[in-house]
């Protein structure tokens, strides 16, 4: 596939010798990709075998929150840690949302090569763009040219789902939250998904299984940080969560019973940011990125 590397990237070429979370996210969606990759992927299963559900689950609510936001007004998206795109066989976080409102612009971003690349075929509409760059360099995205097609007088909805375990300190990760808090426009809103560490305090086995992924994902130089309920909702700052809060991924809005029953491994919540002519910061749910 080669490089995916841009003019001053900072970014090294694809390394096929190294596992991309990007890419075993993808495997574990049933892809197959490069095979350390796969490696990677079925130590994942043997550790924890409920984690092929829990990607599916996390897939599934992100392009439910997607569409949530779109129906709610969105047309402006900025989605942090994209992945592989999965094409139209499957659906993308541009299909959900254009299927709803046709003229929305998108910007997806990514580190790994693989995503990046597809990214950029798959982006043909002049209204979406594809970055490479790491979150941890929060000041820097806001910054990178690729995001000028967002009108910045406008309200942003972005998508961070299944990206922040990556930030291994919980302080710099708040941090990096409050900067991209208080950069938006008035009305933007977060849709945020994450890994759970006491989803199931009382079970020795799930407790163990959880410790052993962390082990395989830091083995393959891939940082892993599942945080509690506490933590994932100061990640809202003083923002307004929709209803029905953090709640786990696959019991957030379920479009349907869900079937199989969702594993409970990573939480999910909707933030809104406060209006200008909304000073007690409450958007009363979704419906307040119409009020522009």
């Amino acid at each position: 596939m080669g490089s995916a590397t841009e003019p001053g990237d900072r970014y090294a070429p694809l390394d096929l010798t190294v596992a991309s979370s990007a890419r075993v996210y993808d495997v574990l969606l049933g892809e197959q990709q490069y095979q350390v990759d796969r490696d990677l992927a079925a130590a994942l299963q043997r550790a924890a075998p409920w984690i092929v559900q829990a990607a599916r689950d996390n897939r599934e609510h992100g392009l439910r929150a997607a569409e949530y936001l779109a129906r709610a007004g969105h047309r402006q998206f900025l989605d942090l840690g994209a992945g592989v795109p999965r094409g139209r066989r499957d659906g993308d976080v541009h299909d959900v949302v254009r299927a709803v409102n046709p003229d929305a612009r998108i910007v997806s971003v990514d580190t790994d090569a693989v995503a990046h690349t597809h990214w950029r075929t798959h982006t043909e509409d002049l209204r979406d763009r594809a970055v490479r760059h790491d979150i941890t360099d929060m000041a820097g995205l806001l910054a990178h040219p690729g995001l000028n097609t967002l009108d910045r007088g406008r309200p942003i909805a972005v998508l961070a789902h299944a990206v922040l375990p990556e930030v291994a300190d919980t302080h710099q990760l708040m941090c990096l939250m409050a900067k991209l808090r208080d950069s938006l426009p008035p009305g933007s809103a977060i849709s945020l998904t994450h890994a759970a560490r006491d989803s199931h305090p009382d079970d020795p086995v799930r407790t163990a299984a959880t410790a052993q992924v962390i082990r395989l994902y830091r083995e393959a130089g891939i940082t892993f940080c599942p945080r509690t309920r506490y933590e994932v909702t100061m990640l809202a700052g003083s923002w307004t969560l929709a209803e029905p809060g953090v709640a786990f991924v696959g019991r957030w809005h379920p479009r349907t019973k869900d079937v199989p029953a969702p594993v409970d491994t990573a939480y999910a919540f909707i933030a809104h940011s406060p209006l200008p002519s909304d000073p007690t910061g409450g958007l009363g749910g979704a419906s307040g990125a119409h009020r522009r």
